[in-house]
């Protein structure tokens, strides 16, 4: 029997917010406590988590000192993200959207 390859091409991407989201959550830390560690303003985090405000050298460098992710990694979920949205990819955020 021949296997079939059916590839997966979605019409969205994850933010990388949703990846530090996810940690928060498994972390139990809020956007206060991670605003206060970072030392950056609820309105970044915020941001960074709606996939609003793009996550530069200086916040990556700040986020790897806080979680388990290096500045690499969070440099390439940002590329990653904003390359997916100018290729008309849709933020799974919106999941409503993807599935119309």
């Amino acid at each position: 029997m021949t296997e079939k390859y059916y590839p997966h091409t979605p019409n969205w991407v994850t933010s990388p917010g949703d990846t530090l989201e996810e940690m928060m959550e498994w972390q139990k830390t809020s956007r206060e406590q991670l605003s206060e560690s970072t030392g950056t303003s609820l309105d970044v985090i915020d941001g960074i988590i709606e996939g609003e405000v793009e996550i530069t050298e200086e916040y990556a460098d700040l986020l790897a000192g806080v979680t388990t992710v290096s500045r690499e990694t969070w440099l390439n979920f940002e590329r990653h993200y904003r390359e997916g949205l100018a290729n008309g990819l849709v933020p799974l955020r919106n999941r409503n959207a993807v599935y119309d």
